[in-house]
């Protein structure tokens, strides 16, 4: 359902769609993976040219040197006033990726983080596929040694 043939350039084409809170990262993990760009400066995806709460890239892949596999990836605004908007991204997605900052995931915010998640993936679960998949990323690794994380 949430695959399908394209063209005959790709064999495959799947839907992910990156969600989780505001700052997570997530423009910058698109950014790292279709554009193979490191940036270490945080843009909000709302304002930047994003008035919508959602940028969309795509990338394909090539997969034991026979099949192309079109990647899809659409990157939503974590802010609580986008979340109506984001419902409609998980239609057909085959790919649900949480994504949390594990620098920001202290002792004092870690309950609001677990919370987050929690309510992302509840989001996910109604709107998404009964098929799609569900992925936790952590980001922020570089900075992950100044991180309650990195250390407990």
């Amino acid at each position: 359902q949430s695959r399908k043939r394209v063209s005959k350039s790709e064999d495959a084409q799947f839907k992910v769609i990156m969600v989780g809170m505001s700052g997570a990262g997530k423009s910058c993990l698109l950014t790292r993976y279709t554009k193979d760009l490191f940036v270490s400066e945080h843009t909000v995806t709302v304002g930047g040219g994003c008035e919508l709460g959602v940028e969309f890239a795509s990338k394909v892949i090539k997969i034991d040197e026979k099949f192309n596999v079109k990647l899809q990836i659409w990157d939503t605004a974590g802010q609580e006033s986008f979340k109506s908007i984001i419902k409609s991204y998980y239609r057909n997605s085959s790919v649900v990726f949480l994504v949390y900052n594990i620098v920001k995931y202290s002792s004092t915010t870690q309950q609001g983080i677990i919370l987050s998640l929690e309510s992302w993936l509840a989001e996910a679960r109604e709107h998404a596929p009964p098929s799609a998949m569900f992925v936790l990323i952590g980001t922020h690794l570089d900075e992950a040694e100044t991180g309650y994380f990195w250390r407990n």
